[in-house]
């Protein structure tokens, strides 16, 4: 069976253009109770998953529906619902809260990533690369899958995506301005996509923007993007007191673009972050 092959053919990203990672997220918390050898009931899943969807799920976290991934995965051919075996759609979460159902990874999938190191690591590179980088290590993280090798997550980068964003925006964030550099290397601004990889996006200069480690982070979460002005929008949920100076100080804030009409962010890209990550 080729594993790698099920894994890729998981529509996890899209309701048509939509995002939706539900699935990727509860297969990287069942392979992290694999690993730890524990069971996952429906009550844990509905905690945890809610959690990670907040967290990692763009707008849908603002809503989180762990009852979907739970029993539709199963169509998937990797897991199974205990008691709940052959439903194809979805079941009522007043039945799931009363019998409290464990889920696990179908037998065969379990026991060859049981047995197989690298297979067990190719399957958290797969899953974990249809995220943005900058979330990662946070995810690897919460589903208690930090010790997996990275080498396995895979980049579809254009090597010349981030060299090509960052002379556009003069090698500064188009937030704050940061663009301290150490001689002729600049450090701690990077090429952000407006449209992930695992969403189509492209590596146009068009689909990306200049900014800076924290605002990259804060953009890729849903904590902020812009309007079709290309002026800051601030998430609510964004708080604390370095907040105040680091974010919401450029809350209005017109970016500071590149001066080629071609380079700067295309309205389809702004337009897909703000209904699908944005969490306003």
């Amino acid at each position: 069976m080729d594993w790698l092959e099920k894994i890729s053919k998981i529509k996890s990203w899209r309701r048509g253009d939509d995002y939706a990672p539900h699935k990727p997220l509860l297969l990287l918390l069942a392979l992290g109770a694999l690993r730890q050898n524990k069971e996952l009931r429906w009550s844990e899943v509905n905690d945890k998953l809610s959690q990670l969807l907040r967290k990692y799920g763009g707008k849908s976290g603002l809503n989180p529906r762990p009852l979907y991934p739970f029993i539709r995965l199963q169509n998937d051919e990797l897991w199974v619902v205990e008691g709940f075996i052959g439903i194809s759609g979805d079941a009522k979460k007043s039945d799931l809260d009363r019998v409290n159902p464990i889920g696990y990874l179908e037998e065969s999938f379990a026991d060859a990533l049981s047995k197989n190191d690298k297979l067990f690591d190719e399957i958290v590179g797969a899953l974990i690369s249809q995220f943005p980088e900058t979330l990662i290590d946070d995810i690897l993280v919460d589903v208690q899958l930090s010790q997996v090798s990275r080498q396995f997550v895979r980049s579809k980068r254009d090597p010349k995506f981030r060299h090509e964003v960052l002379d556009a925006y003069d090698r500064a964030c188009a937030i704050c301005g940061n663009d301290i550099r150490v001689g002729d290397v600049t450090v701690g601004v990077e090429a952000a996509h407006i449209k992930p990889h695992a969403a189509d996006g492209p590596c146009e200069i068009s689909n990306g923007i200049a900014l800076c480690l924290i605002h990259h982070k804060l953009f890729d979460r849903g904590a902020i993007g812009f309007n079709e002005n290309m002026e800051l929008l601030i998430s609510e949920r964004v708080n604390g007191i370095a907040s105040k100076s680091l974010v919401w100080a450029y809350d209005g804030q017109s970016a500071n673009l590149p001066h080629k009409l071609s380079q700067k962010p295309d309205l389809k890209y702004l337009a897909w972050h703000q209904k699908n990550i944005l969490q306003l």
